[in-house]
């Protein structure tokens, strides 16, 4: 194997050059490949002289120099694919082949490579939550390995378009994740900030039913049942919000009122 040093510099060694001259006479024409060989030096020894390089100027000798760089520019390229470089810095997560595994198109991936300093999680959020969410938004984010830890993210994109089949749009969380506590591919679980109300009225979400008028549940005067038209907030853990129409300190009915009459008898239990 050859090297060149500096710049005008030249292999010593002719032998594999001479057989590089033969390859490619054959390739060619004779008296087409010394025309084409002859421009070639012609160039490469006027850039040699314009740097100030002492060169032979034989025509033999010159093709010989000539061909010897650029044999040895091909095998320096050959060389630098064996090496492997990564393009940012991680950790190798997976090897897909063993030291001395001869690499073909077939198996062109060698590594997986991972910066775990930040992660990724992907969530879909329901149609009609899309309206509140944003760039910037908090996140919580909770997985089965650390019971009771907290670990806290931001939203940082969303896919702009709501799946036909799920009626959700995918969003994009982002977790500073620099001690690596968290692995790629965990499961977790994330509560997802997309508005805050001091003082909200919320009662459980089974108490509430819809007709085509919309929402309305039951609230119980002494042993009457007065059904209570009711707009809907936010539903988070299985209560919902109340916007208007019921005031705190009722009673609601949460069990068989679907069997109950809008100024009916009820019978409540302790």
């Amino acid at each position: 194997m050859f090297q060149v040093t500096q710049v005008g510099s030249w292999p010593r060694s002719r032998a594999l050059l001479k057989a590089l001259r033969e390859k490619q006479k054959n390739q060619i024409s004779g008296k087409e490949f010394d025309t084409v060989a002859d421009e070639a030096v012609r160039r490469c020894v006027q850039i040699q002289l314009d740097a100030g390089v002492d060169i032979v100027v034989d025509g033999e000798q010159r093709r010989d120099n000539f061909y010897s760089f650029l044999t040895d520019k091909a095998a320096g390229t050959r060389l630098s694919y064996a090496r492997i470089t990564a393009p940012f810095s991680g950790i190798i997560t997976r090897r897909f082949l063993d030291p001395g595994a001869l690499v073909a198109t077939t198996n062109a991936s060698l590594f997986t490579l991972m910066d775990l300093d930040k992660l990724k999680i992907i969530i879909n959020v329901l149609e009609k939550d899309i309206p509140q969410v944003s760039q910037g938004k908090q996140a919580t984010i909770t997985v089965d390995a650390f019971p009771g830890k907290e670990f806290p993210g931001v939203v940082t994109r969303y896919s702009q378009a709501v799946d036909l089949s799920t009626r959700t749009m995918a969003v994009e969380i982002d977790i500073d994740n620099r001690d690596h506590s968290l692995k790629p591919g965990m499961f977790a679980n994330v509560t997802l900030v997309v508005g805050q109300r001091k003082g909200a009225l919320m009662v459980p979400t089974v108490a509430l039913m819809k007709d085509d008028q919309g929402y309305y549940l039951f609230t119980a005067v002494k042993d009457t049942a007065r059904r209570v038209r009711t707009p809907i907030g936010t539903e988070q853990n299985g209560r919902t919000e109340i916007l208007s129409g019921l005031d705190a300190g009722k009673t609601i009915i949460t069990t068989g009122q679907q069997f109950v009459k809008d100024n009916g008898f009820v019978t409540i239990q302790q």
